[in-house]
């Protein structure tokens, strides 16, 4: 539809005004002429249209086409008959005649423009895209319109417009549902404008609308409905609240909507009805602003029209009807006794500068999880929005089972600009939402991350914006309390109450209980309120409100508010109540009476009395109609009070100040009289002030209560009491905060304490609002002594000028019986308080300290620059010390310290002693640091300010990075340390301000003048008082005071010391139990995470007992070993500051401190390997307690570095020591147990020699605390395995290093030839003599040597030598060394060579890859040699040949210097003249070659273990297994061999095929691995490689296993090249022989018949992991040969040969296990540690190698080789962290097999058995039962006697061990251990139950 341009531009007119106006902007003249002048061209418009509109005639959407094309079609019928006569007329030869001509050019014209109207009635009604073409008949265009989607939409949107209609024309009688429903109604009229305005119309268009109109039709379907009881009637209602807020639902249910033509009941007034005002004109303002526009040029006008009006006004309301009569019509006589006398002000809530800052989702749930209080958090919020108000004391009762600080919780969310507090004086503080808060809920996402719907605007609770507001929600929230105390053991439900801007209805509900309360209040002064609560109460349904089973409390501010509304109340709903329960509340007493006989009920007595209500009524309360109620006479009407706190003024109130100043004179003259007795105020004034409560007489309560989860609350309590005894404050207040941080109800009894000593760490800013709400809230009772002191401090203190809550902060102490019965103290707090009053500054502000000497403020001011310049040094000149990929973080950082920015300038200002621009940092404090109103000092810096502060730079810094997109906010540990380093410097820029501010005020100052009138006066009452306080029986109490006072006393005489406060803590620095912060002095109260032993609250009462040296004595302890550092750093400080004369320089701590920081380092290192030992030796079972141990040390070894506080470190480190120390006990009781029970078992064990020896290494094993010894020495009883392994041969290293220096002597020539030098000593005659001989012979004499000679030589070593090449031909090295390469032989006499050493490099590696030889002379040394070495390079491994004798200690630096270098996993080993020498005289030819390791790889690198099980296994390293081997190799024996992994299946196989292939008797061996392949592919491989053996030829290769078997038998048989005996190897078997099932083991059937038939002449072995055996089983129903052939189970090592595995590669490289209880203790613990698994073991042996790359493992240089394997070697080994990890994943591999987890799950649920019942043992069917519990599908599914099958086989890998018949155990608690703990178990059998 076409907007014509006079519409447009006064649509644009006014669309501007309206802007205008919303902004309240002031309208100009001209505007408002600009739119008359609009408003005028469009009359003119109106009367003369536009040419367009004349010449088009456009039919009216009125006109039906239907009905134009009825006309049509008459008309054409009308033609038709017309031209048929004329067509007769002419068939007859006949002429129409003039007058039928020209009725049919009529007619036709006719017809021609009632098809143009069809026309464009279709065009009009339908889209040009739907329109037939141009020229179709008159019917198409019917056609078009009818099958229109256009009309279908339409008609769609005619239907919405009719509900939005109606909806707008919905009315109400009762103003405050008419209000709630108006803005709604609004948008329904916009929406109405919006769907006229659509053209044309979409499918998306109506969808849209459809949307926007539901909430409409769903409140006119629940408005049609009569009776919302049924089912139906309840399921309308409930669609409701999602589109409307709470006040339209509950008008709405309670029959307060009608339509102006319904008859729906209305509810009947007892008045003549009103006249019904549509609900629609309180939308009327915006009309009268657009109607009076022109007239409005300021913004006092725009306000005054669009203000809204009070009340929608119905024509009773006119100015004759008189309030009077609106009192009366309500039935209420008497409204004097009903309304609130206190003045109704506006009341403006506190909030932060955040509350109206831009909310974003990310940003608010950063906020709230920001702590660990995410939660508490998110239960206030919700809360708040429910209850629409809480405080502190409502959610502590909401949510008991909590421990939370919800007065901190509230706090912080007021800070962070989400809730905005609301304070009345003599009435506790409450909070609502703030204006950010709101966002949160009509947010959608944030509203879901609290688990809430998101919320319209409307439907948020009201805020209070008058005292009458605040006080309905004061009452409301005391509602929640009452129904606490009256069920106490019932946890409150906080529903939604109802409520309103004054008054409200709380239908309290019980968690699990049916019992609740409904509670009503009302605080007003207006009729108007009254009606409100009328239309609610009384006109609607109130059977929710006044049940059977609820009881009714009303609630008033005073006793005559609270009894005349309950009159008003059954005067109205008498019936109603006499079916329940009636009582009424005094808010103001605290007082509740039954309503029946005004008697006094005690609030627990109302859950008894809920449930006997339904007694005969008239013995509960008289028809008011007959007998008129009064109000009670036990207390006097408190209307007739009218020095009442609730209806006194308070502008009166306030204005007493000025009466006190005679009293204040004539208290002052008494006190600067000379005489000693307590002096006394004037009764007749003081008692006004310290008026003795009416209550005083009641039994006070415990100021704390039971804390929960504290089961040594009385041990804390008494420990709290001591040292306030002792007058420890500082250890008392430590205590007590450290206890609220683990228990945080502690806080506000620990924020009592704080206060009344001004506990620095609680950073106390002392204004009456803060006191009065630390100790008089409902959630404690103020310990009286404590608040005593509070408030001496609050009034002395200049921290607020301006303390408006003075007053009702005083009249809180009324009745304190401390000051009742210390009256001196009574005096000095009026007279304090009533100067601070007057004057609006604290006495301290004038006190002497001020007036300190030159000296004393200059040398604090000394102290404030130099920390100044620190600060400055670190964080304005220093570097950001946060990770470099954090750049916004150091952006941010650096704005806040830049050096031209506030915090720089300031400090810069400080250290130059610039005074002049003082006034700067002031300034700059008070803007950005400082509570508004307070003084400056570091107390009353802004916690929520800074944090505006750093979220600003943090804004900033997104800039300076160039991010385009927001991100999230600073959080965590970053945020945290920014906000302290910003804390530290604004607290040092406070106290310098404070410092230089302190003036000496003018003789003119009236203050200062009344202060030195009052000085002496208030000194002597201080003095007075403090006498008093020393015979107060109270010890604890007296305590505070006595410190109060004597600081305030110590200010007024001038002995006070400026900032000493900051030095609170100082006496923590006499002991190393707690550290202070270097920077602020307080306390580190952080618990050290697991350490139990070494708890922040034993470490305080420690300290608190130990006697403690003066500072000097602990420094010199400091200095004498104690090594912390920074604490002597800090006592240094003090010194200097508080004892200038003293001489510090004898202490030198930066001197002393770089030994101990070196030392350490060392002894964080050794303490990690401790632990990996502890967990090693089982000490420690718990693997995630162990990484927790190692987190610690390393968390506190950093802090340590940064504080240089060593020794406290060192303490951390013992207390671990002790606490797993403490935590093994149980391991042993265990332990012994097992024993035991062996033992009962064995009753004749004694006799047995071993067994006694065995049970008395466990008893020392259990000792020595080495608990994973003792397990493996029980382990080896229960298996019978005590046999020691034992090395019986010479040691030759040993040996060699005895005769060393006599062989050094033999060769002191060293221009002589070696076999010249040596030819007296050895005799030639004998084989040993010839060889001797040779090997002198062929020893290199100097360049260049020839091949020949390097071949001889070798030989001569004992290698077998199959051939010599020569190494770089033409290179620079060559022409300066001679360097060969030496290959071994494979075989000898056509047998393999087989090595008796176990160093393969020079062994059967030599064989294919060989081994270099380097000949050296000349003199070198170890370093000479390795620089050589490096030249030389490492790619191969090398022996050289050094013509020069090496003293034994270059030997053993050659030793470290190779171990070191590592050399690349290459071995270098040098044999010099020395070693040749001893070889000649003990030569050997068969042990040459063993001895010649023995004596050069202990001072190489060397690595002769293969950890790596994918790698070959050399046979060199094959130890143990020969039963095994023999069996394999043997014609008969198994065919079936089958073990886990890491057992050594396959060296035992490559074992075998090497010792039988090609050896003497020409028979041959193959070994094949068929791993993942069926038996047809394993046909085809097998077939393959007997081909390339040379067994059976190409044409053999087949895939079909008849002819395989053939083709093996025929060349068994053939004499060519005869074959004796043919040994088949088949290694990893397991998916060959799944396949086999299929074809019935037809392949094993093959093999066996070749085997039967070649006897002795061919064997077949399969191996396998344990699925062999499970097809065994299966075979077992078969016809196959499979069940009848024998097997072999390769099992975990014995104990001599584990011993034998760790111990033999080992001594060839210089290590030694001595014959010691300990060393055999390490050597258990290992082979416990590896199972006794062989490549486990090989694993531990290449890591106790590896170790000596670092530090040398510990050993001594000059004394070693040997290496004698000691604890700290093993603990070396064991730090390494990948050893662990390595060795748990090698288990883990042993527990799958192949593609299954069987055996992995039995043993999870294992250790899901000890997790959850403590119990070691289980039987197959407890893990049955468990993977059914666990839904576990892979072991359900099988039987119990399955599951026992693979438990046996678990038994076999030594994994298991049996218990009794059917129980087993993990056979080593390590297993249990690296299973995980019992998160990760659980989470694993998570896993396992869904696969």
């Amino acid at each position: 539809m076409e907007i014509h341009e006079p519409f447009s531009d006064l649509e644009k007119q006014i669309s501007n005004i309206l802007d205008q106006l919303d902004k309240q902007e002031p309208l100009s003249t001209a505007a408002c002429k600009q739119v008359v002048a609009g408003l005028e061209k469009i009359k003119e418009y109106q009367i003369n249209p536009s040419p367009k509109s004349k010449k088009e005639k456009i039919p009216t959407m009125d006109v039906k086409i239907d009905d134009l094309i009825r006309g049509f079609h008459e008309t054409a019928d009308d033609s038709k008959q017309q031209l048929q006569s004329i067509l007769a007329l002419i068939s007859e030869g006949r002429v129409p005649d003039a007058p039928a001509m020209s009725q049919i050019n009529t007619t036709v014209d006719k017809l021609r423009e009632q098809y143009t109207d069809v026309c464009q009635a279709a065009a009009h009604s339908i889209p040009a895209e739907e329109m037939p073409q141009e020229g179709s008949p008159a019917d198409a265009y019917v056609e078009a319109v009818k099958n229109s989607k256009f009309l279908e939409y339409r008609k769609q949107l005619d239907e919405m417009r009719k509900t939005l209609e109606k909806f707008v024309s919905v009315q109400s009688l009762a103003e405050m549902y008419a209000t709630a429903l108006a803005p709604y109604q609004k948008e329904a009229q916009e929406l109405m404008q919006s769907i006229n305005a659509l053209s044309p119309v979409q499918k998306e268009d109506v969808a849209a609308f459809e949307e926007k109109t539901a909430g409409p039709a769903a409140f006119l379907k629940a408005l049609a409905c009569s009776d919302y009881d049924t089912d139906e009637g309840w399921e309308l209602l409930d669609a409701v609240p999602a589109y409307y807020s709470r006040k339209v639902y509950t008008g709405l249910s309670r029959n307060q909507y009608f339509l102006p033509e319904s008859t729906k009941a209305i509810p009947a007034p007892k008045d003549p009805a009103p006249v019904a005002v549509p609900v629609a004109n309180a939308v009327e303002t915006e009309e009268a602003i657009k109607a009076a526009a022109s007239d409005m040029s300021t913004p006092e006008a725009v306000a005054e029209a669009a203000a809204p009006k009070a009340e929608v006004i119905s024509p009773e309301k006119d100015a004759d009807d008189s309030e009077a009569e609106r009192w009366h019509k309500l039935g209420i006589d008497n409204p004097a006794e009903l309304l609130c006398a206190v003045d109704n002000f506006p009341l403006v809530p506190e909030t932060s500068a955040k509350a109206t800052s831009d909310f974003s989702t990310k940003k608010f749930e950063n906020e709230i999880t920001r702590n660990r209080q995410t939660q508490a958090n998110k239960d206030t919020l919700v809360t708040v929005c429910d209850v629409g108000c809480v405080d502190s004391v409502v959610l502590t009762k909401a949510f008991p089972d909590k421990q939370t600080d919800f007065p901190g919780i509230c706090s912080s969310l007021q800070k962070l600009g989400y809730l905005q507090q609301y304070i009345i004086p003599d009435y506790p503080a409450f909070y609502t939402l703030s204006e950010r808060g709101e966002k949160i809920f009509t947010t959608q996402k944030s509203a879901e991350f609290l688990g809430k719907k998101k919320s319209d605007r409307n439907s948020l609770p009201w805020t209070p914006n008058d005292t009458f507001g605040a006080l309905t929600r004061i009452l409301l929230l005391h509602s929640f309390s009452l129904a606490a105390k009256i069920n106490p053991s019932l946890r409150i439900l906080m529903a939604k109450p109802s409520l309103f801007n004054h008054f409200f209805c709380n239908f309290a509900r019980y968690y699990s209980s049916d019992t609740s309360y409904t509670f009503i209040g009302i605080t007003s002064n207006s009729v108007v309120d009254f009606e409100e609560l009328s239309h609610f109460f009384f006109d609607g349904d109130i059977t929710d409100i006044f049940a059977d089973d609820t009881a009714v409390i009303i609630i008033g501010l005073n006793l005559t508010i609270a009894h005349s509304t309950a009159l008003y109340f059954d005067s109205k709903l008498h019936e109603e109540l006499q079916k329940t329960a009636l009582y009424y509340y005094d808010y103001e007493t605290k007082t509740c009476y039954r309503y029946a006989d005004d008697s006094v009920v005690e609030l627990s007595e109302l859950a008894e009395s809920t449930q006997n209500h339904t007694e005969d009524p008239s013995t509960k309360q008289t028809d008011v109609k007959t007998q008129e109620k009064s109000i009670p006479n036990t207390v006097e009407p408190k209307a007739a009070q009218t020095e009442s706190p609730v209806c006194e003024p308070i502008a009166e109130r306030t204005q007493e100040r000025g009466s006190s100043e005679a009293l204040m004179d004539e208290l002052l003259k008494d006190m600067t009289a000379p005489k000693k007795e307590i002096l006394e105020a004037p009764k007749e004034k003081v008692e006004d002030s310290f008026e003795d409560s009416a209550e005083a007489d009641v039994q006070p309560e415990e100021p704390i209560k039971k804390v929960q989860n504290d089961p040594q609350q009385e041990e804390h309590m008494n420990n709290l009491r001591e040292m306030l005894a002792k007058e420890q404050i500082y250890c008392a207040t430590a205590y007590f905060n450290a206890l609220s941080i683990k228990f945080p109800l502690y806080k506000p009894a620990y924020e009592q304490l704080a206060y009344a000593v001004n506990d620095p760490a609680n950073y106390c800013s002392y204004n009456s609002e803060k006191i009065y709400s630390v100790y008089f809230n409902d959630s404690t009772v103020p310990d009286e002594h404590f608040a005593v002191a509070a408030a001496i401090r609050n009034v002395f203190y200049d921290y607020r000028g301006y303390d408006y809550a003075l007053p009702s902060l005083h009249t809180a102490l009324e009745g304190n019986s401390v000051l009742n019965e210390n009256t001196a103290l009574k005096n000095v707090l009026y007279i304090l308080k009533e100067f601070k009053l007057k004057h609006h500054r604290g006495v301290d502000c004038f006190a002497d300290y001020h007036q300190k000497t030159q000296y004393e403020y200059e040398a604090k001011l000394r102290f404030i620059r130099q920390e100044a310049a620190s600060y400055y040094n670190n964080y304005i000149l220093g570097e950001v010390k946060e990770k470099a990929t954090m750049r916004r973080f150091i952006e941010a950082k650096k704005l806040a310290f830049r050096a031209d920015g506030f915090l720089g300038e300031s400090l810069k200002i400080i250290m130059d002693g610039d005074s002049s621009l003082n006034e700067y940092i002031l300034d700059g404090l008070k803007e950005s640091y400082i509570q508004e109103g307070d003084t400056i000092c570091r107390e009353n810096v802004d916690e929520s300010k800074i944090d505006s502060v750093v979220d600003g730079f943090w804004e900033q810094a997104e800039h300076y990075v160039g991010q385009k997109k927001r991100t999230t906010d600073l959080v965590g540990s970053l945020r945290t340390n920014l906000t302290k380093q910003i804390r530290k410097v604004v607290d040092i820029l406070a106290e310098y301000v404070n410092l230089t501010s302190s003036f000496v005020p003018e003789e003119s100052d009236e203050a200062a003048i009344a202060y030195h009138r009052i000085r002496n006066g208030l000194l002597q009452g201080m003095n007075d008082a403090l006498q008093e306080c020393a015979i107060d029986p109270d010890v604890v109490g007296s305590v505070v005071l006595r410190l109060t006072l004597s600081e305030m006393i110590s200010r007024l005489e001038g002995s006070y010391i400026v900032g000493s406060n900051r030095f609170f803590y100082q006496d923590f620095l006499r002991s190393n139990w707690i550290l202070l912060d270097e920077s602020t002095w307080l306390p580190n109260l952080e618990e050290i995470p697991i350490v139990e032993n070494f708890s922040i609250l034993d470490r305080i009462v420690e300290h608190s007992r130990e006697t403690l040296p003066d500072f000097e004595t602990r420094l010199q302890n400091i200095l004498n070993g104690e090594d912390d550092y920074g604490s002597g750093r800090m006592i240094l400080q003090l010194l200097e500051n508080t004892h200038p004369e003293l001489d510090l320089t004898q202490f030198d701590l930066e001197g002393s401190m770089e030994y101990a920081e070196r030392q350490i380092t060392i002894q964080r290192k050794n303490f990690l390997g401790e632990l990996a030992l502890a967990q090693s030796e089982g000490q420690i079972t718990d693997d995630d307690r162990k990484e927790a141990y190692a987190a610690v040390t390393s968390d506190w070894y950093h802090r340590a570095e940064s504080d240089n506080n060593y020794g406290f470190f060192r303490r951390i480190m013992e207390a671990i020591r002790t606490s797993i120390e403490k935590e093994a006990a149980s391991r042993a009781s265990d332990l012994n147990q097992n024993l035991d029970a062996y033992l009962k078992e064995n009753p004749d064990w004694e006799s047995s020699e071993n067994i006694r020896a065995a049970v008395q290494r466990f008893r020392q094993d259990i000792v020595a605390q080495n608990y994973a010894a003792a397990e493996d020495q029980l382990n080896r009883l229960k298996s019978n395995d005590l046999s020691a392994y034992t090395d019986s041969g010479i040691d030759e290293l040993e040996r060699f290093l005895a005769e060393y220096n006599m062989h050094l002597s033999r060769l002191t020539n060293k221009e002589k030839t070696l076999q010249y030098q040596l030819a007296p000593y050895y005799k030639t005659h004998n084989k040993e003599g010839r060889g001797a001989t040779r090997l002198l012979e062929f020893w290199p004499k100097g360049r260049p040597v020839n091949l020949n000679s390097i071949q001889q030589s070798m030989e001569s070593l004992g290698f077998h030598v199959d051939h010599v090449d020569t190494i770089g031909n033409g290179s620079t090295l060559r022409s300066t060394t001679d360097m060969f390469t030496v290959y071994l032989k494979h075989t000898i006499n056509e047998v393999p060579v087989n090595y008796t050493h176990p160093i393969y490099v020079f062994g059967s590696q030599a064989e294919t890859h060989g081994f270099q030889v380097v000949c050296l002379f000349g003199k070198f040394d170890a370093s000479t040699l390795m620089e050589k070495i490096d030249s030389i390079g490492s790619t191969n491994n090398t022996l050289i040949l050094l013509d020069y004798s090496l003293t034994l200690q270059e030997r053993r630096k050659l030793a470290r210097l190779s171990k070191k270098k590592g050399l690349n996993g290459k071995t270098v080993a040098v044999i010099d003249r020395v070693v040749i020498s001893y070889l000649a005289q003990h030569y050997s030819e068969t042990s040459v070659n063993r001895m010649l390791m023995s004596l050069i790889i202990p001072f190489a690198a060397c690595q002769p273990y293969v950890p790596d099980s994918s790698k070959p296994m050399p046979q060199e390293i094959f130890i143990g297994r020969h039963n095994e081997l023999e069996k394999i190799k043997s014609p008969n024996g198994p065919n079936i061999v089958y073990g886990g992994r890491q057992l050594g299946k396959s060296a035992l196989l490559k074992k075998a095929q090497k010792d039988i292939d090609h050896d003497r008797n020409g028979n041959r061996a193959v070994l094949v691995d068929i791993k993942d392949l069926d038996y047809q592919a394993a046909a085809r491989k097998i077939s393959e490689f007997l081909s390339d053996e040379g067994i059976l030829t190409e044409a053999d290769i087949t895939e079909n296993w008849s002819e395989l078997s053939r083709s093996i038998r025929n060349r068994l048989r053939s004499q060519e090249n005869r074959i004796p005996y043919l040994l088949l190897l088949l290694d990893e078997a397991d998916a060959f022989l799944e396949s086999c099932e299929a074809v019935n083991y037809k392949p094993f059937d093959a093999l066996k018949e070749i085997q039967s038939m070649e006897a002795d002449r061919f064997k077949f072995v399969v191996a396998g992991l344990r699925n062999v055996v499970r097809f065994n089983r299966k075979a077992l129903d078969n016809n196959s040969v499979l069940p009848h052939m024998s097997s072999l189970t390769v099992k975990p090592f014995n104990s001599v040969e584990a011993t034998e595995l760790l111990e033999m590669p080992l001594r060839y490289l210089g290590f030694r296990f001595e014959q010691n209880d300990e060393t055999q203790r390490l050597i258990a613990t290992i082979l416990n540690t590896t199972n006794y698994f062989p490549g486990m073991l090989q694993l531990y042996g290449a890591k106790l190698i590896e170790a000596m790359q670092y530090d040398y493992a510990g050993y001594d240089e000059s004394e070693t080789p040997p290496y004698r394997v000691s604890r700290d070697h093993i603990k070396k080994t064991l730090a390494d962290d990948t050893l662990r990890d390595q060795i748990r994943d090698k288990f883990d591999i042993t527990l799958h097999v192949g593609q299954d987890n069987y055996y992995y799950i039995i043993a999870l649920l294992g250790a899901y058995r000890y997790y959850c019942y403590k119990n070691r043992s289980f039987s197959a069917q407890d893990i049955h039962d468990d993977a059914c519990d666990c839904g576990i599908s892979k072991l359900e599914s099988l039987s119990v006697d399955s599951i026992h099958a693979l438990m046996e086989e678990m038994r076999e890998l030594n994994v298991l061990q049996v218990v009794t018949a059917d129980h087993y155990r993990f056979t080593r608690e390590n297993f249990r251990v690296m299973m995980g703990s019992e998160d990760k178990v659980i989470d694993e059998i998570d896993k396992v139950s869904k696969e």
